[in-house]
């Protein structure tokens, strides 16, 4: 049995739960953009096939990053939230629009919607992305 490897796999594990225990959900209607705010954009897949509406973010405060958008997708019969990483988008102020390089199978649904998923940003949050050390 390789305890050595089992010891690393369990201490990222633990790293990364400790990382999504810090993350917040932040309402777009509160973020502004180049675009107006953020809860005003739509997202277009890589086809420029509108898919949804962005709803807000989430941040991890201790990092002082912006982990993932929430949008919610334009289904005809029942709406789905999910998570976008940052990466792969750009935001076009002139179109008022977030245009991602992914498709909505490719990304993780939020089954009981951005709110219950995430814990609201609060000021104590704030006071940590202010005076928190990065730990990169």
């Amino acid at each position: 049995m390789n305890t050595v490897g089992s010891g690393a796999r369990l201490a990222e594990s633990m790293r990364m739960e400790s990382a999504e225990a810090r993350l917040r959900y932040i309402d777009g209607s509160k973020v502004q953009t180049p675009g107006g705010l953020l809860d005003q954009l739509d997202v277009l897949n890589q086809e420029d096939s509108n898919v949804g509406r962005v709803e807000g973010i989430v941040v991890d405060p201790a990092e002082r990053q912006v982990r993932y958008f929430v949008f919610k997708s334009r289904r005809p019969f029942r709406a789905r939230h999910y998570l976008l990483p940052l990466a792969p988008a750009t935001i076009d102020a002139e179109n008022k629009a977030l245009h991602v390089d992914a498709q909505t199978d490719d990304l993780a649904e939020l089954i009981d919607g951005p709110a219950k998923t995430f814990p609201p940003f609060t000021d104590d949050d704030l006071l940590t992305a202010l005076f928190a050390t990065r730990t990169h």
